[in-house]
């Protein structure tokens, strides 16, 4: 896969962690994968189609990380419910999704961006894809880890 690819979603982690919850992000070494990992109890996914590029996004939280930024984000001192949770990683991913998609359009990458959908399972990858590598990134925050995923490749 095109480093091109991933760095925007890296920088779109960044982004959407430190202005919407006030939370820094630090990247991980990039591992290389045959299929994807899931390695996360709530995961979001986003196929990405058209234009030249097929692929998907996908990023993993634990409960505990959501938790945490509900807590800090409305200063709730009681547990997030699970559709809570769901409905804040499917925000999380739109906004991620859409910031990368800001940025690969701008290095000539066009693709259109499904609705994102919630996991708490190995996500199914479609065919098409079942072959493409996957590059995922480790995340460090001072609230927990997180993880994406990302395969991409380009179509003639």
């Amino acid at each position: 896969m095109n480093v091109a690819y991933i760095n925007p979603f890296i920088n779109a982690c960044i982004d959407v962690f430190d202005t919407f919850a006030g939370i820094a992000s630090t990247p991980g070494k990039p591992v290389a994968l045959k299929q994807p990992g899931g390695h996360g109890a709530i995961k979001g996914i986003i196929g990405l189609n058209g234009h030249g590029v097929n692929g998907y996004f996908i990023i993993s939280f634990s409960r505990s990380f959501l938790e945490k930024i509900v807590t800090r984000l409305f200063d709730m001192t009681s547990s997030a419910s699970t559709t809570e949770l769901d409905d804040l990683a499917g925000e999380l991913t739109n906004m991620i999704t859409g910031s990368a998609k800001a940025q690969l359009s701008r290095q000539g990458y066009f693709f259109d961006v499904a609705v994102p959908r919630i996991t708490h399972t190995l996500p199914d990858i479609p065919d098409h894809m079942k072959n493409t590598p996957v590059i995922m990134v480790p995340f460090t925050t001072p609230s927990g880890e997180y993880t994406i995923e990302a395969s991409m490749k380009a179509v003639t």
